[in-house]
C-alpha cells in the first residue's frame, strides 16, 4: 500500500524534456510508482489480456488513434525508434482508477531502446 497517491501529478525530469502529468505514488517518503504506458500496458497483461495485444495497443494501435501510421511499426521507411521489453512474472503492486492497489502477477519492463540507430541501455 502506499502513502499518497496524487493522481494526475507532475513529474518533472528538464534534462530529458519529460514533463508529463501522471499518477505517482509514495512510500516512505519516495516516489514509488510513476503511471505510465508500460503501467498500463503491465495492468492490462495482469488482467488476463494477451501478450500480442497489449503491445498492439501501445504501439501501431496507439500511433493509428492519433493518426500517425508511421509510428508504432518497424516497417521500411518507418523511424525505427524501439523499446526492447523484458516480461516478468511474479506479484507487483498496481494502483487502479479509485487509487486502490492490487497485485498483478505480470510486468513489462524497459531493457533497452533503439534512438536514431543508436543502442541505448
Amino acid at each position: 500500500m502506499y502513502d499518497i497517491v496524487l493522481t494526475g501529478g507532475r513529474v518533472v525530469d528538464p534534462g530529458q524534456g519529460i514533463d508529463p502529468v501522471t499518477d505517482v505514488a509514495f512510500k516512505d517518503g519516495r516516489v514509488a510508482a510513476v503511471g505510465d504506458g508500460l503501467v498500463t500496458m503491465s495492468k492490462f497483461l495482469s488482467l488476463g489480456a494477451s501478450l500480442s495485444d497489449v503491445i498492439a495497443a501501445g504501439t501501431n494501435r496507439a500511433a493509428a488513434a492519433v493518426g500517425r501510421p508511421d509510428l508504432g511499426t518497424l516497417k521500411p521507411g518507418s523511424p525505427g525508434d524501439a523499446v526492447v521489453l523484458r516480461h516478468i512474472e511474479g506479484e507487483f503492486e498496481y494502483l487502479d482508477s479509485l487509487g486502490q492497489s492490487y497485485i498483478g502477477e505480470q510486468k513489462l519492463e524497459p531493457e533497452a531502446m533503439i534512438l536514431n540507430g543508436g543502442w541505448w541501455e
